[in-house]
């Protein structure tokens, strides 16, 4: 076997080892590049589920006070949020807009995305921010909805 090893370094038959190796390097960086971004991505969707369901359980009941909304929202959001050991930092707010037929609540959730494979991966941005919007009409037959959805994307330094 040692022989076959030592033959496959010595051949210059089509330089078998050098091409390999060269079409080796970018080829794992854009395996790797790939894999961040769809681990991100995967993230990405979960935060923006957690804070639209937080934001809807905000309106579980009209009469309560703001920071019993708040500490509902960040229950939903905790409970929902399935990736959270892959983010660190993760800062929620809820905020609101009692206007005279409405209520619109904002729930914002951001957080920095740990690598998968650490530093050497310059591909993909760290910090993911969320934001959902829902309406509340008075006196209305209809429930709470959803108004918007966004998320964006930064790399933090």
């Amino acid at each position: 076997m040692f022989h076959r090893i030592h033959s496959f370094g010595k051949c210059t038959r089509g330089n078998v080892a050098f091409m390999t190796a060269s079409a080796l390097l970018p080829l794992l960086t854009l395996t790797a590049g790939g894999l961040e971004f769809a681990e991100r991505q995967r993230i990405e969707i979960s935060m923006q589920h957690a804070a639209d369901t937080a934001v809807m359980a905000a309106f579980d009941n009209s009469k309560r006070g703001f920071r019993k909304k708040m500490r509902i929202a960040h229950q939903f959001f905790d409970a929902n949020f399935q990736h959270a050991h892959r983010v660190t930092r993760i800062k929620k707010r809820l905020a609101g807009k009692d206007q005279r037929k409405r209520l619109v609540l904002t729930y914002q959730a951001s957080g920095q995305v740990q690598s998968l494979f650490g530093e050497l991966n310059p591909f993909t941005s760290n910090t993911i921010k969320v934001t959902s919007r829902a309406e509340l009409i008075y006196h209305s037959a209809r429930g709470p909805r959803l108004i918007s959805a966004s998320s964006s994307q930064s790399k933090s330094q």
